[in-house]
């Protein structure tokens, strides 16, 4: 907090990103029709219950204090057909070697929601970058992905950045605007 009180325009930045961040992680905790609103904007549909993942799977997921949930998904084209997934942080193959790191082996895993014991890629689905945008690489949960840009949209608006997916932000700016947000929280 120190080194973003410097007086450091880059630090102040850096700050007011994670805390609107973090402030959209706090909403979607608080207000789930809000976090469906949300998750719909990326094609993510929210149901009541979690899924109940495999052993094999549950064993290799990564936990994020902020992905309280894995109770979406979102339809992704596998080998050509419309699979609908949830998407979990998981590891690519076990830690088992010294210095293995969490960064290396940390993979966006497809779990199709009709068969919770497979689990594909990113790689492996050619509408992943169509479904998650491109305006930021944290694509390990649609949680994640929407708080960058929530945290885009109302830093900076939908005119204030190039974006490489406009679509999202605008999508985003005009719940915000709308009155539904404000009536979900």
């Amino acid at each position: 907090m120190e080194y973003a009180l410097s007086g450091d325009p880059d630090a102040q930045a850096l700050f007011d990103e994670i805390m609107a961040h973090e402030l959209f992680h706090c909403l979607t905790r608080s207000h789930p029709d809000f976090r469906a609103r949300m998750y719909a904007i990326l094609g993510f549909t929210v149901v009541d219950e979690d899924y109940d993942f495999s052993q094999e799977i549950r064993e290799r997921i990564i936990s994020n204090p902020d992905v309280e949930r894995h109770n979406s998904h979102a339809a992704f084209d596998i080998g050509g057909e419309m699979v609908d997934c949830a998407v979990i942080f998981t590891t690519g193959r076990p830690f088992e070697q010294p210095g293995d790191s969490f960064f290396e082996l940390g993979v966006t895993g497809l779990v199709p929601v009709d068969d919770l014991g497979t689990m594909y890629t990113a790689e492996d689905a050619a509408n992943f970058w169509d479904v998650f945008g491109r305006n930021t690489d944290y694509v390990i949960d649609p949680e994640e992905t929407l708080a960058d840009n929530f945290a885009m949209t109302i830093l900076y608006g939908p005119d204030g950045r190039e974006y490489q997916s406009p679509e999202i932000i605008a999508a985003i700016d005009a719940l915000l605007k709308s009155g539904t947000a404000k009536a979900a929280a």
